[in-house]
C-alpha cells in the first residue's frame, strides 16, 4: 500500500515538473521572440514603488517581461515611467526601467522589486542660496536630497511586507545624465555618462558609481565604490580617481575653495567611511599628479608648476588622527618659493617629501618628516609640530630641521631675508668656498587670528669643513676652515676647529654675532693661530690693523715661531669704519729674533709673550738683546693721547763691553775707567712721540769693580753697590744723562750729564753730590767743547788729595828724566773747598782756585787758601812771554810745605816762592828764588849730624828741641827733570847761620850738597861790624867773620853722609854773603838762559 502511494506521488510530481519544464521552454521561446507586454503586473509595481512618495504619484505607460539572454535573469520593463505631483504636473519621466520581481515578495502575495535598473534617466541636483541640496524635478519644483533619500525610509534592515522597497536588493542606474545647477556659487555641470549600482548583499549595500563630468571645461572621471552596512550603518566608499583636477571642485561648492590653488589634475583612490550623519569614520588616499601648477595663497601668493605629485594618507576615528604616510612634491628644476612675512624672500626648491599625523582632535600637525631637495647639492629635513591648524584662532608651529651638503657660496640661495637679516647678511658675505656638511635650525613661531607673526625662538647649529671666512676686509681670509656653529634669536657663533691664514695654521677660531634681538648687532672673534713670527707680524700688519707699522718692525728683519690669540668685536654696521672696531691679539713667541730693536742692536733666543691692541701693545720675556741675556717688558703705545711711544724694561747683568758697544755708554762713569766687571741692570727705556728716549737704568754693582783714581777710592767685585742713571736720547744718538747716582760704601755720587750733537762727548756735566772718604762734593759743573776743552768748577766741604799726590809723585818718580808728560786735559779746572787733605794729617783750608791748561802744559793757575794756623796762602802761575811765572807765598812756610809734602821740619816762616818755567827749554826746567823769614827748622837729620860734628852741642840741643830760629833764608834755584839745584843758598839765626850749593835728586831722595856752617852767626856778624877789625875778620870783604866751617852732604837724604873741615873756619870773606841777606839780596832772574 505504502509503495502504491509512494508511486503515485512521484507520477504526478513527474508530471507537474515536466509541464513546468514544457511552459518554461515555451516561455523561453516566446521570449526569445521579444518582450512580453505584461499590463496585469502594471498596478503591483504602482504600489511598490509608490509606497511613501509623499503625495506623489506614479504612472507607467507599459510593463514587459523580456529576456536578455542566459548571463541575466528575467526581467520587468517598464516603460515611459512617469512622477506627477498632486495637482497633476509631471515632474520627471524614466524612458525606460527594468526590474526583477522579489519572489520572496511574491510567496507572500506581495509585487515587489528585487533589483531595479534605470537605463538613460536624467538626474536634476541643485544647491539653493542656503546651501541645501535638492533634486529639481521641474517647474522650480525641487525635493530636499535630505529628504528624498533616506535608505532607512525605503529599505529595511529586514524585509517588509508593508514597505516593498524592502525586498530591493539591486539598483542600477546606467547612461544617466546628471545635471548640478549650483544657485548659490551660480555654477553648474553636467555629467553626461553616469553610471550607478546599488546592492545588497546580506546587511551590507554595495554601491559601485563611474562619473564622468565636465569641470571647468575640463573632463574629470570618478568611480566610486561604496558599502553601506546597516547593522553599523557606516558608508565605506572608495573613489578611483582617473582624471581630476582638484582646484576645480571649488566649483561644486564654497566650501571646497580653498582648493582652488590646488590647480593640478589627480589620479589614484580615495577611501572613506561615513555615518549617517556624514561624520567621517575613516579616511584613506593613495593619489598622485605629473602635471599642473599649485598657487600659494597670500602672503607669499605664487604659482608654482609641478612636475610630479604623490599623497598617501589615512584617517581612523577612533584617534581622530589622520596620517600622512607621503607626501611628495617635485617641482621643476630652478624653481623657486616665495617664503611669507617676515622672511619674504624666496628659496630655490625642486622636491619636497613629508610625512605626519594630524590630531583632529588637539587641532594639532605633527610633523614626522619633511625632506626637501634645494637642487644643485643641498638637501634638508623637517621635523615638528603645528597647532592650532584649522580651528584656531592662535596657531603656533615648534620645528627642527637641518640642511645637508650646502656650498656656503651659495648660502644666500638657502638661508632666506627677514630671518636673522644680520647675522644672514654676514654669514652669507663673509663666508664661502668648502663645504656645509650640515646646518640645523629649530624654531617656534606663533600668529594671532590677525595673522601677526611672532618669532618665540630659534636656534640650531652648521657643520662646516674646509670653508673661508671673511672677518674683517681687507685682513687676510682664514680659510679651510672646519668646525661648527650654534645659533639663536640672539646669537650666532661659529666655532672653527682648524684653517689657515696665508702660512700661519689656525688651531681654533670662535666667531660670535650677538644681539641678534636689538637694534643693532655685534661680532664678536677670537682665533688661535701657529706660524712663523714673521708671518704673523704680516699677519698683524694688514689693514685696518698696521700694527708691525706702529711697533717700527718690519716682519722681515724677524723670526721665530709664534702662537697668537686674537680678538676683534665690532658693530654689524654698513658704514663700519675702523674707530668701531676693538682688537687684541696675544702671541706667545720662542726663539724669536728681531734685527735693529735699539742703539741697532737685534733681539735673539727670545722667549715672549705679546698683547696687542689699538692702544698699544705689552711684551714680556726672556731675550737676548745684542749679547745682553734680559728679561724683557715692552710696552709700545699707538695713540698719542699717551705719554709715551713705546717703553723696554730690561733686566740683565751687563758686562763692560755690553755698556759701552750695545748701549753706548761709553762714558764716565759708566766706561770701563771706573766700573769694570758684571753689572746687574734694571732698565727702563721710554720713548716719546718726538722721537726723544730717556734710559732709565738701576744698576746693582756687586760683582763689578769701581776705580775712581782721582780720589784713589776702589770698590772690590765682592763689595755692595747700586747705581741709577736716567739717559735721553734720540733715534740718532744719546743726549744727555739728566741724573745719575753711584751709591758704594762711603761712595755717594749723583749729577748729570749733557753730550754734544754727535752724542760721543761730554759737553757738560753737573755733579750735585759726590762723597767718598774724607772727599765730599756738594756742587760741581764740568764743561767741554772741542775749541776750548774741559771746563770744571766745584765746590765742597772737603776734598782729599791724598792718593792723588801720592801717585803723581809715584808716577814721577818712576817717568823718566828726558820726559814731560802731556796733561792731556785742556781747559780750566776751578774749586772751593773748606778743606783740601794733602796727606792723612795735613790740610788745606778756604781754599780757592782756578787751573788752566793747553792739553800739554798747565799755563795758569792760582790757588789760595788757609793753611796751618790760619796763615794765608796763595800760589799763582801766569804766563810770560813764552815762559810761564810761578810765585808762591804764605804766612806758614812751615805749614805748607808739611801740606805739600816738600819738607816737614820747619816751623813758621813767612814763605815766597819765584821763578820762571822756561818752557822753550827741554823738560822746561823751573828757575827761581825761595825766600823764607823768621822760621824754625826742627830734627832735620842731616843738620843734626852737621852740628854733632861741629861739636855745636848747644845748637843741637836746640835742633832737638823747640827748633833753631832762623832770621831768614834766601836760595836761587833750579828744577829740572826732578832734580832741584841749588846756588848760593844761606840762612842765617842768632845761633846758626848757613850757606848751600849742590842738588838734590828729587826722584831718588839724593842729596850732593856742600856749604858753609857759621856758628854764633850773632857774633860773627857783630866782630865784622867792628871798625878797622871787622876788615881783618872778613879779609876786607862785607859779612866776614871769624869762626866757619865746610860741610858736604851727600846720599840718601833720610841718612846722608855728613862731613865738615874745621881747617876751613878762618877762611876770609867767609862771612860776606851771610851779611847782606839782611840787606835784601839780589832779585830773582827775569829769565833763564839757555844752555
Amino acid at each position: 500500500m505504502v509503495w502504491k502511494t509512494l508511486k503515485h506521488t512521484l507520477q504526478i510530481v513527474s508530471a507537474v515538473l515536466a509541464g513546468i519544464a514544457l511552459l518554461a521552454l515555451v516561455i523561453a521561446w516566446k521570449l526569445s521572440q521579444g518582450p512580453i507586454s505584461l499590463p496585469q503586473l502594471t498596478p503591483y509595481i504602482l504600489d511598490a514603488v509608490s509606497h511613501n512618495t509623499r503625495g506623489m504619484t506614479v504612472k507607467i505607460k507599459d510593463t514587459v517581461l523580456s529576456w536578455e539572454g542566459w548571463e541575466r535573469t528575467l526581467d520587468i520593463k517598464i516603460v515611459g515611467a512617469s512622477i506627477f505631483t498632486r495637482d497633476g504636473r509631471r515632474l520627471a519621466s524614466v524612458p525606460e526601467a527594468s526590474l526583477s520581481l522579489s519572489a520572496q515578495a511574491l510567496l507572500k502575495g506581495i509585487v515587489a522589486p528585487s533589483s531595479i535598473e534605470l537605463i538613460e534617466p536624467q538626474i536634476n541636483l541643485m544647491r539653493h542660496g542656503d546651501g541645501t541640496f535638492a533634486f529639481e524635478l521641474g517647474n522650480g519644483m525641487t525635493v530636499r536630497a535630505d529628504r528624498a533619500f533616506r535608505l532607512d525610509d525605503f529599505i529595511g534592515k529586514t524585509p517588509d511586507a508593508n514597505r516593498p522597497l524592502s525586498f530591493l536588493k539591486k539598483l542600477v542606474v546606467r547612461k544617466a545624465t546628471l545635471d548640478y545647477n549650483d544657485r548659490k556659487n551660480q555654477t553648474s555641470l553636467i555629467a553626461p555618462n553616469t553610471s550607478f549600482e546599488l546592492e545588497r548583499i546580506g546587511e551590507t549595500m554595495v554601491m559601485d558609481i563611474g562619473l564622468e563630468v565636465l569641470l571647468g571645461g575640463k573632463p574629470a572621471k570618478v568611480d566610486l565604490n561604496a558599502s553601506y552596512n546597516l547593522t553599523t550603518e557606516i558608508l565605506d566608499t572608495q573613489a578611483n580617481i582617473g582624471t581630476l583636477n582638484v582646484g576645480d571642485l571649488s566649483l561644486l561648492l564654497p566650501e571646497l575653495d580653498i582648493l582652488t590653488p590646488l590647480q593640478f589634475d589627480l589620479e589614484g583612490k580615495v577611501n572613506i567611511a561615513l555615518d549617517t550623519d556624514w561624520k567621517v569614520r575613516s579616511f584613506f588616499a593613495d593619489l598622485k599628479s605629473t602635471k599642473g601648477k599649485f598657487i600659494l595663497p597670500e602672503p607669499a601668493k605664487q604659482a608654482l608648476s609641478i612636475d610630479t605629485m604623490a599623497l598617501r594618507a589615512a584617517y581612523e576615528d577612533l584617534d581622530g588622527k589622520l596620517r600622512i604616510q607621503e607626501a611628495m612634491l617635485a617641482l621643476p628644476v630652478g624653481t623657486l618659493v616665495k617664503l611669507p612675512q617676515p622672511i619674504e624672500d624666496y628659496i630655490p626648491m625642486e622636491v619636497v617629501r613629508l610625512s605626519g599625523e594630524y590630531d583632529t582632535r588637539l587641532d594639532q600637525f605633527q610633523l614626522d618628516d619633511l625632506n626637501f631637495d634645494l637642487g644643485e647639492g643641498p638637501t634638508g629635513t623637517l621635523k615638528g609640530t603645528f597647532a592650532g591648524v584649522l580651528n584656531g584662532p592662535d596657531r603656533s608651529a615648534d620645528l627642527v630641521g637641518e640642511l645637508l651638503s650646502v656650498n656656503p657660496s651659495n648660502l644666500y640661495r638657502y638661508w632666506p631675508r627677514g630671518l636673522n637679516d644680520n647675522a644672514r647678511d654676514w654669514i652669507v658675505n663673509n663666508i664661502s668656498e668648502g663645504m656645509v656638511h650640515r646646518a640645523g635650525i629649530n624654531i617656534s613661531l606663533s600668529a594671532n587670528e590677525k595673522g601677526d607673526i611672532s618669532l618665540h625662538h630659534v636656534f640650531g647649529d652648521m657643520e662646516m669643513d674646509g670653508v673661508s671666512v671673511d672677518y674683517l676686509s681687507p685682513m687676510p681670509k682664514v680659510r679651510n676652515a672646519s668646525g661648527w656653529a650654534k645659533y639663536d634669536h640672539q646669537s650666532f657663533k661659529i666655532t672653527v676647529t682648524g684653517g689657515e691664514v696665508d702660512t700661519i695654521k689656525l688651531q681654533k677660531a670662535q666667531i660670535d654675532i650677538v644681539d641678534l634681538d636689538e637694534y643693532d648687532q655685534r661680532l664678536n672673534m677670537s682665533l688661535t693661530a701657529t706660524g712663523p713670527l714673521r708671518d704673523t707680524l704680516t699677519f698683524i700688519d694688514n689693514k685696518p690693523l698696521g700694527f708691525a707699522k706702529a711697533l717700527g718692525i718690519a716682519p722681515e728683519k724677524t723670526s721665530g715661531e709664534a702662537v697668537t690669540d686674537m680678538t676683534m668685536s665690532f658693530l654689524l654696521l654698513h658704514d663700519l669704519d675702523w674707530d668701531g672696531v676693538d682688537v687684541q691679539a696675544k702671541a706667545k713667541g720662542s726663539n724669536i729674533a728681531i734685527k735693529d730693536v735699539m742703539f741697532d742692536e737685534d733681539i735673539s733666543k727670545g722667549e715672549i709673550n705679546l698683547v696687542v691692541d689699538k692702544k698699544g701693545m705689552d711684551v714680556e720675556g726672556k731675550i737676548i738683546l745684542g749679547s745682553i741675556p734680559a728679561d724683557l717688558k715692552w710696552r709700545e703705545n699707538f695713540t698719542q693721547n699717551t705719554l709715551f711711544k713705546r717703553r723696554f724694561l730690561l733686566d740683565g747683568v751687563v758686562n763692560e763691553d755690553q755698556r759701552i758697544k750695545e748701549l753706548r755708554l761709553d762714558f764716565p762713569p759708566f766706561n770701563n775707567k771706573i766700573i769694570d766687571g758684571p753689572v746687574h741692570v734694571d732698565a727702563t727705556i721710554t720713548e716719546d712721540w718726538g722721537g726723544i728716549g730717556i734710559l732709565e737704568a738701576f744698576a746693582d754693582l756687586k760683582g763689578a769693580e769701581i776705580d775712581i783714581p782721582v780720589i784713589h777710592w776702589r770698590k772690590e767685585a765682592e763689595g755692595e753697590g747700586e747705581a741709577y742713571a736716567k739717559v735721553n736720547f734720540n733715534s740718532d744718538r744719546l743726549i744727555g744723562v739728566p741724573y745719575f747716582s753711584v751709591s758704594s760704601g762711603d761712595l755717594k755720587a749723583s749729577g748729570s750729564i749733557a753730550l754734544d750733537a754727535q752724542g760721543k762727548q761730554i759737553q757738560t756735566m753737573q755733579v750735585s753730590r759726590f762723597q767718598a772718604g774724607k772727599t765730599n762734593i756738594t756742587s760741581g759743573t764740568i764743561l767741554y767743547s772741542p775749541r776750548v776743552g774741559w771746563e770744571l768748577d766745584i765746590t765742597g766741604e772737603s776734598l782729599d788729595l791724598t792718593h792723588v799726590l801720592k801717585s803723581s809723585r809715584q808716577n814721577s818718580e818712576n817717568a823718566q828724566l828726558d820726559e814731560e808728560k802731556d796733561t792731556d786735559l785742556p781747559g780750566t779746572f776751578s774749586g772751593r773747598f773748606d778743606r783740601v787733605w794733602l796727606d792723612d794729617e795735613y790740610t788745606l783750608d778756604t781754599v780757592a782756585g782756578a787751573l788752566s791748561s793747553d792739553g800739554k802744559i798747565w799755563t795758569q793757575a792760582h790757588l789760595s787758601g788757609v793753611v796751618g794756623g790760619g796763615k794765608p796762602f796763595m800760589i799763582d802761575l801766569s804766563p810770560d812771554g813764552q815762559n810761564r811765572r810761578l810765585k808762591m807765598e804764605t804766612g806758614d812756610a812751615g805749614a805748607l810745605l808739611r801740606a805739600l809734602d816738600m819738607f816737614d821740619d820747619m816751623k813758621g816762616g813767612d814763605l815766597t816762592i819765584e821763578g820762571v818755567i822756561n818752557d822753550d827749554a827741554p823738560r822746561r826746567p823751573l828757575v827761581g828764588s825761595i825766600r823764607i823769614s823768621d822760621y824754625r827748622i826742627t830734627k832735620v837729620p842731616a843738620l843734626a849730624k852737621l852740628l854733632s860734628l861741629a861739636a855745636l852741642t848747644g845748637v843741637l840741643d836746640s835742633l832737638q828741641g823747640d827748633g833753631i830760629g832762623f832770621s831768614s833764608l834766601v836760595s836761587p834755584f833750579k828744577y829740572d827733570g826732578g832734580v832741584i839745584e841749588f846756588k848760593d843758598g844761606r840762612t842765617n839765626g842768632i845761633s846758626l847761620g848757613l850757606t848751600w850749593e849742590g842738588k838734590i835728586y828729587t826722584f831718588a831722595k839724593v842729596a850732593d850738597i856742600s856749604g858753609t856752617v857759621v856758628p854764633a852767626y850773632g857774633l860773627n856778624s857783630l866782630l865784622g861790624n867792628v871798625p878797622i877789625l871787622g876788615n881783618l875778620f872778613s879779609a876786607g870783604e862785607k859779612g866776614g867773620g871769624l869762626f866757619a866751617w865746610t860741610y858736604t852732604v851727600k846720599g840718601n837724604l833720610d841718612d846722608a853722609d855728613v862731613s865738615v873741615n874745621p881747617v876751613s873756619a878762618l877762611a876770609p870773606g867767609v862771612l860776606r854773603k851771610l851779611f847782606q841777606i839782611g840787606e835784601g839780596g839780589s832779585p830773582p832772574p827775569k829769565d833763564v838762559p839757555k844752555k
